[in-house]
């Protein structure tokens, strides 16, 4: 028996709104529950609050008296620009620019320089003891002075010689550090190695006996020549691997020589060139 297929139901058209009433029939919609909100956009205006001014609690900082009517009040730089330290002027004829070397300077080879000649134009002379062995390394200074022109000597000794270096004129610092100090505090021994580090000199020279380990201190200075008076016993093993030159002391005390206890070093600096 055949069967007879399903035909599909017809579907009913979706009801339509005449367009002479789709105006009308929006129109009469009513919002009864929520009326029609206002539209027109109004900016928020925020209130200006004026605190009012209190005056201060003079419990907070009973000291604090105001502005003081005699002090001058103003700029750091208002006079106009700092003074400078004059300048050679910039070589025109230099051909390449990004050497600003003035002319008759060669900054590039002056190291060179002072390696084959041997100059010093920074000299560092660490002293031990008290006012008596300051006092007699003066003539050292002055043949320092003699023997480099121009030379710039620093010092650097325990508290009770630097008072004696005031009344030298051939002396440009003065630090105090004591070298005699076997134990010394390690971020003051550091710190004085990264002040000699960083002053680049060229000569250094001690009149402590040195061991290795005054030794390694002088070599860690970065000084191009590091002269030193040694011990003149087994304690001097070592020092000579970080010196380039070295002075074996008499006795353990060099105070002991009197006037002419840095006949050594003083025969050294006076030596032909």
């Amino acid at each position: 028996m055949a069967a007879t297929p399903l035909l599909p139901k017809s579907i009913q058209p979706f009801p339509t709104i005449p367009r002479s009433n789709r105006l009308t029939h929006f129109a009469n919609l009513s919002f009864s529950n929520n009326p029609s909100p206002d539209l027109s956009f109004s900016p928020r205006k925020t209130p200006i609050i004026r605190p009012n001014a209190k005056k201060k609690n003079p419990w907070l900082d009973p000291f604090d008296q105001g502005d003081d009517p005699d002090m001058e009040y103003g700029a750091l730089f208002s006079d106009g620009k700092q003074e400078e330290d004059p300048r050679p002027p910039d070589n025109p004829d230099n051909p390449y620019g990004f050497l600003k070397f003035p002319s008759g300077y060669t900054v590039e080879i002056a190291s060179l320089g002072l390696k084959i000649r041997g100059d010093v134009r920074r000299c560092c002379c660490v002293i031990s003891g008290g006012v008596y062995e300051n006092l007699l390394f003066f003539p050292a200074i002055q043949l320092i002075k003699d023997r480099y022109p121009g030379v710039q000597v620093d010092i650097v000794t325990s508290a009770r010689g630097k008072q004696t270096y005031e009344i030298n004129k051939n002396v440009r610092w003065t630090n105090e550090y004591d070298p005699d100090d076997d134990f010394p505090d390690p971020a003051e021994y550091t710190d004085m190695i990264g002040v000699l580090k960083n002053r680049y000199y060229d000569m250094i020279l001690s009149t402590k006996l040195a061991g290795i380990g005054h030794g390694a201190f002088l070599f860690m200075s970065s000084a191009r020549d590091r002269v030193s008076y040694i011990y003149p016993n087994v304690n001097a093993a070592g020092a000579g691997l970080f010196l380039s030159e070295t002075f074996t002391s008499d006795s353990t005390n060099l105070s002991e020589g009197g006037y002419n206890m840095y006949h050594q070093m003083i025969d050294w600096l006076g030596r032909p060139k």
